[in-house]
């Protein structure tokens, strides 16, 4: 059989041609000569063009040929679209067999055309649609992860699908589903990316090169192995050659290069002087010449973003060497004015690819990017790389990241029964303490104490005094003196001077008792726990959890619940629309009608005024009389009818009105919709950007029945333990510890307990 069939394709940048295998169409290479990464593709000659008069697949044809193994998968279309028949599949397949079992790589596809069964063209046909089931059956996944997650419904799924068969029947080229709803606004470029990421496609997408188009051979045993040493690094970026000692037998240049062909050195290999100095210097035979050398690849530059502001002050309760949290010397608040430049995005720098000795390509990972997002009083640019100033104000940042520009409020005494609840889109600076039974909503909270009240910021909360009995909700930090009997969630730390008694906290960010214990609690931290003292002799025993993002999975549930009432607004706007859309219409008939009997009865009055006018002037008082009584009826009922044709007016105008407001309802509805799942997307971006850590240090004691909950393993303790730091073990099978849903049962996992 023929093998290794090579044909042309040419670099699209430097137009460099290259050599290359057909069963590489469609791969991702390299171009040696520029760098620049393409998608293999060859030309076809007109004069061998053939065009199978074929669609896309059924679904159901595509369900049950994508259930066989890949190689299988070329040999059930090529006997679906009658090229072959089952007897010469069959017959491929044992020379396939065969094939590798002699050590070779051999494709069923290229084996077809070897053996004459198929043309070329047939070939490059099977293979789009090869790549056709491929992608439509990831995308399906793709869309079943949407639908699970709120990002689209089944209809956009099933509408995308459509417009991707429609698509590649016009062009013969395959669309991801996820660009399909992207264009189409029915899904954010985030959530498409959350999900790729999910099903892994990021790397099929962007590596430079899965396999090189010219693989060395395995190395092999040389006739000069008994005289020469050649010593590869771990990393296949160096190699170094010498001549062992006992050998007297003279070498050239030539043999050299042989011996390196032999061992597959092919990359970086110095220069012929280099190699014909050392085998003339006898005497420097005892040093190893470093004969290649690899191009190691470059890793690129992350995504960053440059803030135009100083952002400490806003880190409030920030830990100081030797103690406390230092809630005084805040430096200056920093203020900005509308139109200000507030934070820039630096955009990733893509890496290059790299070369072993062996001349095989070393990949380069993607860099990684970084979302620049707005809040209020803001605005962005168009290309998504700067935000400014909207309006005069304190810039702040949340905890995922949002820049925001505040107004400020200043309490003076208090919020209490003088103030009320308070409801500020800004920044709430309240001298003296938010008593029992209020509300206070805003972007970000000072107060020198909160009792038992209801708090929402957007951003950081800081509280110089304590915190008892209190239900708080933040986007950024907490920090306080105290905590006790609350029930604080935070996206960001929290920091507290002294103790934590009988309290409930959640947080994505470090759980911190500086200088005192955590007593009866139950606390919830990603990024892991510090005290002076968790539990005691008499207390009752806390929870804690480290390592993964429960307040992130209450936040997503809780944002999940609220979606499926807003599609239920649409539903009843849309069954009121359809029960009343035909009213106004019907309602106009039956002003016309009216209008016209009215018109009839309009020249009738007019008829009988003249009429009586005439009978005046022949005295006739009886005639007089009986026409006078009906043109008062006929009055009469010209004003009941004109009453009536009032009501159908205005019935007609509210009808109107109201369709107009439910269809507004819907579009706003629909937009509600869309930010809840850009709230939802950006919060899971920014909680698997960082990983957790699933550790508790305890300088003191830490007393027995506390209950520890890592990642994927939970551990009671059943003696007292004194100044410890618990950790959990992640096994690398793992992954990424950050994931917030989490199969705890998969691995296992151990946490350990080490004395500091």
């Amino acid at each position: 059989m023929e093998k290794n069939i090579k044909r042309i394709t040419m670099c699209p940048s430097c137009e460099c041609r290259y050599r290359t295998p057909e069963a590489f169409l469609g791969r991702k290479v390299s171009c040696k000569n520029c760098g620049t990464s393409f998608t293999v593709d060859f030309e076809v000659d007109n004069k061998e063009k053939e065009s199978p008069q074929v669609s896309m697949l059924k679904e159901v044809e595509i369900d049950t040929i994508s259930q066989d193994d890949a190689y299988l998968v070329m040999g059930k279309l090529a006997v679906k679209y009658k090229f072959v028949d089952e007897e010469q599949i069959q017959e491929a397949l044992s020379i396939q067999k065969q094939e590798r079992l002699d050590g070779n790589k051999a494709l069923l596809g290229e084996i077809l055309v070897a053996q004459g069964m198929i043309s070329q063209n047939q070939l490059d046909f099977l293979l789009s649609i090869q790549k056709v089931i491929e992608t439509r059956k990831m995308d399906r996944k793709f869309g079943l992860i949407a639908v699970k997650n709120d990002f689209a419904t089944q209809e956009d799924i099933e509408h995308a699908l459509m417009e991707q068969k429609k698509s590649y029947e016009k062009t013969k080229t395959v669309r991801m589903i996820g660009d399909i709803l992207v264009e189409s606004n029915l899904m954010t470029k985030d959530q498409c990316d959350v999900i790729l990421k999910k099903q892994q496609r990021f790397e099929e997408i962007d590596i430079n090169e899965p396999e090189t188009s010219e693989m060395p051979e395995p190395p092999r045993t040389s006739t000069n192995d008994a005289y020469f040493d050649l010593t590869v690094s771990e990393d296949k970026l160096t190699a170094f050659f010498s001549i062992k000692k006992e050998s007297t037998v003279s070498f050239t240049l030539q043999d050299i290069k042989d011996y390196l062909e032999g061992k597959g050195i092919k990359y970086g290999i110095v220069d012929d002087e280099k190699i014909l100095d050392y085998l003339e210097n006898k005497e420097g035979l005892d040093t190893p010449l470093k004969i290649a050398e690899g191009k190691p690849p470059d890793t690129g530059i992350d995504a960053s973003i440059k803030y135009y502001f100083d952002t400490d002050p806003l880190k409030i309760g920030t830990v100081k060497d030797g103690g406390g949290i230092d809630f005084k010397d805040r430096g200056d608040i920093p203020q900005v004015n509308k139109g200000d430049l507030l934070a820039e995005k630096i955009p990733a720098v893509e890496g290059a690819t790299g070369h072993d000795v062996y001349g095989r390509y070393l990949s380069v990972s993607k860099p990684k990017d970084t979302t620049l997002r707005k809040g209020k009083g803001t605005s962005i640019s168009e290309d998504k790389l700067k935000i400014y100033a909207e309006t005069d104000g304190i810039p702040e940042i949340s905890a995922i990241g949002k820049v925001y520009v505040s107004p400020r409020l200043e309490i003076s005494g208090g919020v209490g029964l003088k103030t009320g609840h308070v409801d500020f889109d800004g920044k709430i600076d309240v001298i003296g303490t938010i008593q029992n039974g209020y509300r206070v909503r805003g972007n970000s909270l000072k107060a020198n104490e909160i009792l038992k009240a209801e708090i929402e910021m957007d951003g950081d909360i800081s509280v110089p005094g304590g915190i008892i009995g209190a239900k708080i909700k933040g986007g950024g930090s907490i920090s306080a003196m105290y905590v006790h009997e609350s029930d604080i969630e935070v996206l960001g730390d929290v920091l507290v001077e002294k103790e934590i008694i009988d309290s409930k906290i959640n947080t994505s960010g470090t759980c911190i008792a500086k200088n005192g214990p955590i007593l009866s609690s139950r606390v919830s931290a990603k990024k892991g726990i510090q005290a002076i003292q968790i539990g005691s002799e008499i207390s009752k025993s806390c929870n804690l959890s480290v390592g993964y993002d429960e307040k992130v999975k209450e936040d997503i549930d809780a944002i999940k619940e609220i979606i499926p009432l807003k599609k239920q607004v649409q539903t009843e706007c849309h069954r009121r629309i359809k029960e009343i859309e035909n009213e106004p219409d019907i309602i106009e008939k039956v002003i016309a009608d009216m209008a016209q009997v009215q018109d009839r009865a309009v020249v009738k009055q007019r008829k009988l005024s003249e009429e009586i006018e005439k009978i005046k002037e022949t005295g006739d008082e009886a005639q007089l009389k009986g026409v006078e009584v009906k043109l008062s009826e006929l009055n009469l009922e010209i004003e009941n009818r004109e009453k009536k044709l009032e009501s159908l007016f205005n019935k007609q105008d509210q009808i109107t009105t109201e369709i107009n407001d439910l269809k507004q309802n819907i579009e706003d509805s629909k937009t509600e919709i869309q930010d809840l799942r850009e709230k939802i997307s950006e919060i899971v971006e920014w909680s698997t950007s960082e990983k957790g850590i699933p550790e508790i240090k305890v300088s003191d004691v830490i007393f027995a029945d506390t209950t520890i909950n890592g990642i994927y393993s939970s551990l009671k303790l059943n003696q007292n333990k004194k100044n410890v730091l618990i950790k959990e073990d992640i096994p690398k099978s793992a992954g990424d510890s950050s994931e917030w849903n989490l199969d705890r049962d998969k691995y296992g996992s151990k946490i350990r307990i080490k004395q500091l």
